[in-house]
C-alpha cells in the first residue's frame, strides 16, 4: 500500500489518533489477518480498551461449533484462520466457476448457480467465522449508530456491512487512508488553503455539477485479440435518470471516452464522478486495476492516485467488479480503485463487489442518487436504497417505474427497456420481493468518511 499510494514512510499511529475518525455514536471494526490468528479490534469513542473478540466468545460457542474442534491440539485462534482459510477456498471456487458459466437468455442458469444458491448459508458461515454476534453484543451497550468497517486482505472482498442491518456502514482500506487526508487538510487551514467540499455539516451538500462516463464501448485484448466487452442493457437508463437530478452535466460518451478526455474533465472540478462501465481489479499488478473506456483505452489506478479529486465528494463507479479481485487471494495490503480515489481526494466512493444483474444494479443506483438529493449522506442513502430494493414487492415496484418511465419521454428506446422490465417482473409468479437475495443488493458498498 505504501509504494503504490506514494506514502514515504510506514505510518506510525497510536490509538487515540484511530480515534479522531469516530464520533460519540461511530465505532471502527478492524479486522487482521496473521498466518496464526483472525484478530477483530472494535475500536470505540473515548474507550482505550481493545476487544479482541475472537478470544472472549465462549458464549457463542453453539455458533462456531461448526468449525471448533473440542478434541483439536491446535490453537482456537489457528482454528479460526483455518476455518477462514476453508471458507475463502470455497467462495473462490464457486465464483470462478460462475464467472465461466455461460449465460442463458432468460437467467436460468446463472440463477441456478451453486454460488448464488449458497450465498446465503456461506455468508451464515462467515459470520461465525467473524464472531459477528460477539462483536453486534459489545456494540449494544454503547449509542453507537454508524461503524467504520476496517477489512484485512482478501476480507475486503465481501460485504460485511451484510452483517451489521441496525448500523449505517462505511469502509476504509485502512485507517491512515483517510488519517493521512485529515492532517493534511489541518496543514492547509493552517497556511491558509482553501477548504474541500468534503469540509460538510452534518447533511449531505448540495450536489449540482456532475462528471458522467456513461457506457464506453470497451474492448480487452485476449490471448492478443480486441475482444468487445459485454453489453450493459441497463447502463444508459441509468445514467438519463441520473442526469435529470444535477443542474450541471458533463457527459462524456463514445468515442469521446478516452483516457485523455477524462483526464482532462477529472481535473475540472465536480461534485459527483459517475462511472458507467467495465472495470478490473489486478490482484498481480494492482497499479493496473482500470476503468474501461472506448476501445482499449483504460484509466488505471496510477493515473488516478495523480490526480487532485479533494473538490469531489462522491465517486461512483457503477462497473463490474471495481471493488474486487478474482479468484485469487490477497497475500498483501489491499490496493484497489477505491483506495486509489480515497487518497486522490474524494470524500465518498460507492463501488459494487461483484458482476451484479444490470437491472438490479440501475434500480438500486438510481434510488441512491434519489435518497441524495433528499439530502441523505452516502452512507444512509446507500442503506436505504438496498433496503428498499431488498423488500420492495413487484406492485411496488410497479410504483416506482410507473414515476420514471415518463421522466424519459425524450428517450423513448430507453423507455421500453424499463417497459420490458416492468413486464418481466409482472409474470414473476411468486409473491415474495423479487430483490430479495443479497446476490442484487449486497454487492454495494460505501468507502470513506466525512471528516
Amino acid at each position: 500500500m505504501r509504494w503504490f499510494l506514494g506514502y514515504e514512510e510506514v505510518p506510525e499511529l497510536d490509538y487515540r489518533q484511530i480515534q479522531r475518525l469516530l464520533t460519540p455514536t461511530t465505532a471502527a471494526i478492524y479486522w487482521h489477518l496473521s498466518p496464526s490468528a483472525l484478530t477483530t479490534f472494535v475500536i470505540v469513542p473515548d474507550d482505550l480498551q481493545v476487544v479482541l473478540t475472537q478470544r472472549n466468545a465462549e458464549e457463542n460457542a453453539e455458533e462456531r461449533r461448526g468449525f471448533i474442534e473440542l478434541n483439536d491440539q491446535r490453537s482456537e485462534s489457528l482454528q479460526h484462520v483455518l476455518a477462514w482459510e476453508k471458507w475463502l477456498t470455497e467462495w473462490n471456487q464457486r465464483y470462478q466457476a460462475y464467472g465461466s458459466s455461460k449465460e442463458k437468455a432468460n437467467g436460468t442458469e446463472k440463477k441456478q448457480h451453486p454460488w448464488r444458491l449458497q450465498m446465503v448459508e456461506s455468508f451464515q458461515e462467515l459470520r461465525a467465522i467473524l464472531n459477528i454476534s460477539g462483536i453486534i453484543e459489545h456494540l449494544q451497550n454503547q449509542p453507537i449508530e454508524n461503524l467504520i468497517l476496517i477489512p484485512h486482505r482478501d476480507l475486503h472482498r465481501f460485504p460485511l456491512h451484510y452483517f451489521f442491518p441496525n448500523y449505517t456502514c462505511t469502509y476504509l482500506p485502512s485507517a491512515y487512508s483517510k488519517l493521512r487526508l485529515i492532517l493534511e487538510d489541518e496543514k492547509n487551514r493552517d497556511n491558509g488553503g482553501k477548504f474541500p467540499i468534503n469540509d460538510t455539516p452534518d447533511n449531505c451538500p448540495r450536489l449540482h455539477s456532475l462528471l458522467l462516463v456513461e457506457n464506453p464501448k470497451s474492448r480487452l485484448f485476449i490471448q492478443g485479440k480486441a475482444t468487445p466487452l459485454s453489453d450493459l442493457p441497463f447502463a444508459e437508463v441509468e445514467a438519463a435518470l441520473i442526469r435529470q437530478l444535477f443542474s450541471q452535466v458533463t457527459l462524456i460518451a463514445n468515442p469521446n471516452a478516452t483516457r485523455e478526455s477524462l483526464c482532462q474533465s477529472l481535473q475540472t472540478p465536480h461534485h459527483v464522478f459517475h462511472f458507467t462501465g467495465h472495470g478490473a481489479y489486478n490482484s498481480g499488478n494492482p497499479a493496473q486495476s482500470c476503468l474501461f473506456l472506448d476501445n482499449t483505452d483504460q484509466l488505471t489506478l496510477t493515473d488516478i492516485i495523480h490526480l487532485d479529486l479533494k473538490d469531489y465528494y462522491l465517486a461512483c463507479l457503477c462497473a463490474c467488479e471495481t471493488a474486487m479481485t478474482g479468484d485469487e487471494t490477497i497475500t498483501d495490503e489491499y490496493v484497489g480503485l477505491v483506495s486509489a480515489f480515497l487518497k486522490a481526494g474524494v470524500t465518498y466512493v460507492m463501488s459494487p463487489l461483484w458482476t451484479v444483474e444490470s437491472a438490479a444494479s440501475a434500480l438500486l443506483i438510481v434510488k441512491f442518487y434519489q435518497h441524495l438529493e433528499a439530502g441523505q449522506l452516502p452512507p444512509m442513502a446507500l442503506k436505504l436504497a438496498q433496503r428498499w430494493l431488498k423488500t420492495a414487492s413487484c406492485e411496488q415496484l410497479f410504483e416506482w417505474l410507473d414515476q420514471v418511465i415518463p421522466q424519459l419521454v425524450q428517450h423513448k428506446s430507453l423507455q421500453l427497456i424499463l417497459q420490458d422490465q416492468r413486464d418481466l417482473l409482472d409474470r414473476m409468479e411468486n409473491d415474495d420481493p423479487p430483490y430479495s437475495h443479497p446476490y442484487y443488493w449486497a454487492a454495494f458498498t460505501i468507502a470513506g468518511i466525512k471528516d
